[in-house]
């Protein structure tokens, strides 16, 4: 997130496509640059996306959301509402099953209430003896979820928090590796800029 409330997270997608030559972290970067989200999109909408391999990237302000995606072939650019709760998910491995999996899950997790930290939490912790290959916390033979990271976008800026596998399985996304508070910065009514 940057000092403007602007925040980018990149996913990787697996279509088949030519690999990109440009590693797809410059596209947070390029985002950041931005003072909204409309912004944001604009420049990357600009970008030569063929150097990119593919990727779903969110970018979240205060007041909208967008989704791009590029397949290889072809970029998307979708708005999404800001009032809703929506999961979003990325795999390597047959992707269908595991997306429609993981969002019955975040459903379930959902509706049983609580605090919403509470229920992300719940979600980005969760494994699966019996299909652990398409838990949020997933282990394969191939591949492992290896991190997890988190954005919480509050009207005095984010906070971010990052554990590595082993610590969010031991500690159930409590007590954090890292954490980051970024203050947005305030215009001269004292509202947030976004």
């Amino acid at each position: 997130m940057n000092v403007s409330g602007v925040i980018a997270c990149l996913l990787n997608r697996y279509d088949p496509a030519a690999a990109g030559h440009t590693s797809r972290g410059s596209i947070v970067l390029e985002a950041m640059r931005s003072a909204s989200v409309d912004d944001a999109c604009n420049a990357l909408n600009s970008e030569d996306h063929s150097a990119y391999s593919p990727f779903t990237c969110l970018i979240v302000g205060h007041d909208s959301s967008t989704r791009l995606d590029w397949t290889g072939a072809r970029l998307t650019d979708t708005d999404l509402p800001t009032s809703d709760i929506f999961m979003v998910t990325s795999s390597s491995w047959q992707f269908d099953e595991v997306k429609a999996q993981r969002e019955a899950l975040f459903q379930r997790i959902w509706a049983n209430g609580g605090a919403a930290a509470d229920r992300v939490a719940t979600f980005h912790s969760r494994r699966d003896s019996t299909h652990d290959a398409w838990a949020p916390l997933m282990q394969r033979p191939q591949s492992q979820t290896k991190s997890v990271a988190q954005v919480e976008l509050t009207a005095r800026g984010a906070e971010m928090r990052y554990w590595t596998r082993d610590a969010a399985t031991a500690r159930q996304l409590t007590a954090p590796d890292v954490s980051l508070h970024i203050p947005t910065a305030a215009r001269r009514d004292g509202r947030v800029k976004a």
